[in-house]
């Protein structure tokens, strides 16, 4: 009769969980994060725009990094990114919360995160890859990717907002890219 009982509360205990976790608006296990609570934070999201794979001489990238109190712009030269312009943009708490809330919005926390998919060299290779990434003392909570070439990659979000997000944190943006042959 005991071992009747204890199972029944087993399965009444399982039931519960189950319940939670697929209720709409419960907590779910291994939820991510919500973007607009790292505002407070040392979180860092960063764009990086790859060019196409040529030769070393001519291979380009940039990279706006968004941060609670600043914005910084880079563009690299060579597969080895040496930087060839590094330009930095103030910000504060408020507006990286807008930031933040646009990209939850666009869809940045969403997309393949299969460690076995992450390692986007080599695809699209005339055109652009772009690598969408969240880090937060050092360590990778987003890292995603797509392309110009059609449906390739392993983010989720929607790619034109959230390019047209990060562009916009960047006074000039389009000014600035202009010197980058390789990169549109």
């Amino acid at each position: 009769m005991l071992r009747y009982f204890v199972w029944l509360l087993a399965v009444i205990g399982l039931i519960i969980i189950l319940l939670i976790l697929i209720i709409p608006g419960g907590k779910k296990l291994g939820a991510p994060r919500v973007l607009d609570s790292y505002a407070t934070t040392n979180a860092v999201t960063k764009l990086t725009i790859v060019g196409p794979i040529n030769a070393e001489v001519n291979h380009q990238s940039l990279s706006i990094s968004v941060e609670q109190n600043q914005v910084i712009y880079q563009e690299y030269a060579g597969y080895n990114n040496n930087v060839i312009q590094t330009i930095t943009f103030p910000s504060n708490q408020t507006a990286y919360y807008s930031f933040l809330r646009a990209l939850d919005i666009a869809g940045f926390n969403k997309g393949n995160s299969n460690p076995a998919a992450q390692n986007s060299v080599g695809y699209c290779a005339l055109g652009q890859r772009y690598i969408f990434q969240l880090t937060q003392n050092g360590n990778n909570k987003i890292n995603y990717w797509s392309t110009n070439c059609g449906n390739l990659g392993t983010y989720g979000g929607n790619q034109g907002l959230t390019m047209a997000l990060f562009q916009a944190q960047v006074p000039d943006y389009n000014k600035l890219a202009a010197t980058l042959t390789n990169i549109q």
